[in-house]
C-alpha cells in the first residue's frame, strides 16, 4: 500500500499517467508474488488440505498438521500467478489497452483466485462466517472493483447522453 501511495504521489508530481504505471507495476508484482509462492512451497507454509489426488504431497515439516498427502497449494498458486502475469504482459503488449485496464483485470482475477483457493487451504488462519481471511479480502477487492467499474460505465453513459444532440 505504501508503494501505491508513493507511486500515486510521484506520478501526480511529475504529471505522469498513474494508471499506466499501475499497469506495469501489476505485472511486476504478480511475478514477485509467484516467487513468494515458490518460497512458501520450499518453507512448507501456506499449505493445502488433505487430498487423494496423485500429485498430493507429504511435507516433512513439523509445522504442518497433516502427515498424509495434501494439496501443494503453493505450486498451484505459483503456476496460476505466472500464467496470469504472462497473460497480462502479452495482453498489455499486443492490445495496448486503456490505462488501468490491465490493473483491473489482474487485481480482479487474482482476487477471485484468492477466494477460490481458500476452499482447499489447510493451514490455520482466522475464519469469519465460514470463510478464511484471504477469501474475505478477495471478496472485498472484487466488490470494490465491480463498484468502480460500474461507476465508470455509468459516468461514461451519462456523458454520452449529455453530448448527444438529439
Amino acid at each position: 500500500m505504501g508503494l501505491a501511495v508513493a507511486l500515486f504521489y510521484y506520478t501526480k508530481k511529475e504529471k505522469e499517467q498513474t494508471k499506466k504505471w499501475f499497469d506495469i507495476l501489476t505485472i511486476a508484482v504478480l511475478f514477485a508474488l509467484a516467487t513468494g509462492h515458490l518460497g512458501t512451497f520450499l518453507d512448507g507454509s501456506a499449505y493445502g488440505n488433505i487430498t487423494s489426488l496423485p500429485w498430493g504431497m507429504i511435507f516433512d515439516n513439523p509445522s504442518i498438521k497433516y502427515a498424509v498427502p495434501i494439496h501443494p497449494i503453493q505450486l498451484y498458486s505459483f503456476l496460476f500467478t505466472i500464467i496470469l502475469a504472462l497473460s497480462l504482459f502479452i495482453y498489455y503488449r499486443k492490445k495496448r489497452p486503456s490505462a488501468g485496464k490491465t490493473t483491473s483485470i489482474g487485481v480482479g482475477v487474482y482476487s477471485l483466485y484468492l477466494f477460490l483457493q481458500g476452499f482447499i487451504r489447510g493451514d490455520d488462519v482466522l475464519i469469519i462466517a465460514g470463510l478464511r481471511e484471504e477469501q474475505w479480502f478477495g471478496i472485498i477487492i472484487l466488490i470494490i472493483l465491480i463498484g468502480v467499474q460500474s461507476l465508470k460505465r455509468y459516468n461514461n453513459q451519462r456523458a454520452l447522453k449529455q453530448s448527444d444532440p438529439t
